[in-house]
């Protein structure tokens, strides 16, 4: 039981065809229905390929992922916490709420999401700079099932990415919305005991992105140019060869106190969880306009850009002054919808 629903998982293939199959996994509140393209999470396959993903949120919210010659390797190492994961597609479109253009265009995608054991070197250097009373605690390092150091490599490669987020997308509310929903699966699925409690302890993890070619429009107008006979593009940011290294390697209580330094908060603060790290960024040919301000010449212009040193990105630990308390909340997963507003407007 998670809450006050009931949590039923239902997988189901429908083989229409040899070279058609259709899978739904129903997450609802304990009462078993026919399947039905209202499932959350709606899956495709071509023989043997997945085709097409398709993710409702809520009514208003959903997110449909095509793929062409997907290829994708899922495994579930001894002693591990999480799996490897491999995928490459020659060519990816997400769509949401059926917007077009499509919000994401890669025409290759690689994308790698696995463990490895940490070095000798890198163990010993990890070890030397944090306090050793605290490598029980806060420095203590996630582990494979013989207590050996795990090193996560996430890796994302795309020749051309191509970006459109019209106004009519309103972006920031589907963003709400997925992270509504993604929280309230994962809290149900470990209420009721069906994943696995995560391992305490800081990762050690290694972050790579290249893109060859990026293309953003945004706020696309309504209107058409009638001599090209295409949209105008208010916004726009392209750039070549983008190259991003993150090497998370420092121990949290090694950041905090760098953080303390950085912060002109007179405060000591803790913490939480840093997204950031030792961080190399470089790119090519960065350009950045705004429609009709600049139709030739650019805006902003940026070649050969680099920056090395640190970033981070990191919220404050609740156990901090003046942090607000944590709230949950309890999103119904069979009904795609959120609590009533007119309901919470009256209480």
């Amino acid at each position: 039981m998670c809450g006050k629903f009931y949590w039923c998982m239902m997988l189901a293939i429908n083989l229409q065809s040899e070279s058609d199959r259709y899978c739904r996994l129903i997450l609802n509140g304990g009462h078993l229905r026919t399947l039905s393209a209202k499932a959350p999470l709606y899956i495709e396959m071509n023989g043997e390929q997945i085709t097409r993903v398709a993710v409702k949120f809520r009514e208003d919210q959903q997110m449909t992922v095509k793929f062409d010659s997907l290829k994708m390797s899922i495994a579930m190492l001894v002693g591990h916490s999480k799996p490897n994961i491999n995928l490459s597609a020659s060519k990816t479109e997400i769509d949401i709420n059926n917007i077009k253009p499509c919000f994401m265009h890669f025409d290759r995608l690689d994308f790698s999401d696995v463990c490895r054991l940490a070095t000798s070197s890198e163990i010993n250097t990890y070890s030397s700079t944090c306090d050793p009373s605290s490598l029980n605690s806060v420095n203590k390092l996630i582990t494979d099932g013989d207590n050996n150091p795990l090193v996560e490599l996430f890796t994302v490669k795309t020749n051309i990415l191509t970006m459109s987020v019209p106004p009519s997308l309103h972006l920031g509310n589907f963003i709400d919305c997925a992270n509504e929903w993604i929280s309230s699966l994962f809290l149900g699925l470990k209420k009721c005991g069906v994943s696995k409690p995560s391992k305490l302890g800081y990762q050690l993890m290694e972050i790579e992105v290249e893109m060859s070619h990026y293309n953003f429009v945004g706020l696309e107008l309504e209107e058409f140019d009638k001599s090209s006979r295409r949209s105008l593009d208010r916004m726009r940011i392209k750039f070549d060869d983008f190259r991003l290294k993150i090497n998370r390697f420092a121990p949290p209580s090694v950041t905090t106190t760098h953080l303390n330094e950085l912060d002109e908060d007179a405060r000591v603060h803790s913490y939480g969880f840093n997204k950031g790290g030792e961080t190399a960024l470089s790119v090519r040919n960065f350009e950045f306009t705004i429609h009709p301000l600049n139709t030739d010449t650019p805006l902003l212009h940026l070649g050969d850009a680099k920056f090395s040193g640190y970033f981070y990105l990191v919220g404050l630990h609740p156990s901090s002054p003046n942090v607000p308390e944590v709230v949950s909340k309890v999103i119904p997963m069979a009904t795609f919808e959120y609590p009533s507003r007119h309901a919470t407007s009256q209480s």
